[in-house]
């Protein structure tokens, strides 16, 4: 198992290495591709990247939908190639994650595909300095913590699609979506979010990995 580190120590990165990493990974055999990561913009060599790595090397590319309490969904899970994905709250378990974008369901500004769970999300992570000061252990040292983003809720789904993909490694990214959105839990309009995303805010709703849908029996075999 190989690890490569892309983004800077300051957390940026660039567009070029957005690229670069997701033909690297396509290339070497990668399946599912995890884009915890987005923005308003994307560039052609991502837009390319992402194409090839669907088009001829058949990865999965799942994408967080952006944490801006806005429409549109960010790029590149705005593309029809990848999968969006949403956050749901915690509290409220079936409304939005306060912070999710939604999509308009047009061509230009997609709805998300899925949910998945986006707040309190525990995940390892690197000590920092002022982690150091509080008392919590060594800066640089491993350790873990909650946040919240959709950046947690992609990862999530993307382990369902690794457990689509150990029973039937053809999987096609549109059979992928078919599977999540046919099992997924409907959930209807949060009228408590702000501003009001509407009935679509989470597309064909919660991931559901326990589901089981006589209709992909075939496909998941």
């Amino acid at each position: 198992l190989e690890f490569r580190r892309v983004l800077f120590r300051s957390g940026w990165l660039r567009s070029s290495d957005t690229a670069d990493a997701v033909t690297y990974a396509a290339r070497n055999g990668a399946k599912i591709i995890n884009m915890s990561l987005g923005g308003p913009q994307l560039s052609e060599a991502e837009r390319a990247a992402i194409n090839t790595a669907v088009s001829t090397f058949g990865a999965i590319i799942v994408a967080a939908a952006g944490n801006e309490n806005t429409t549109p969904v960010a790029y590149p899970a705005r593309l029809s190639n990848v999968i969006a994905v949403g956050a749901s709250g915690h509290v409220n378990t079936k409304g939005r994650a306060p912070f999710s974008n939604w999509g308009a369901g047009t061509a230009s500004n997609r709805n998300v595909d899925v949910v998945a769970p986006g707040v309190d999300i525990v995940s390892t992570a690197v000590r920092s300095v002022a982690d150091e000061m509080n008392g919590s252990g060594p800066a640089g040292s491993a350790g873990y913590s909650s946040a919240a983003g959709t950046s947690f809720s992609a990862p999530l789904v993307s382990g369902v699609v690794g457990l689509m993909l150990s029973r039937n490694p053809a999987l096609t990214v549109e059979q992928v979506r078919s599977i999540l959105t046919g099992t997924a839990t409907p959930l209807g309009d949060d009228p408590g979010d702000s501003p009001n995303a509407g009935a679509g805010w989470a597309g064909a709703g919660m991931m559901n990995a326990f589901a089981r849908s006589d209709e992909h029996t075939s496909e998941l075999q």
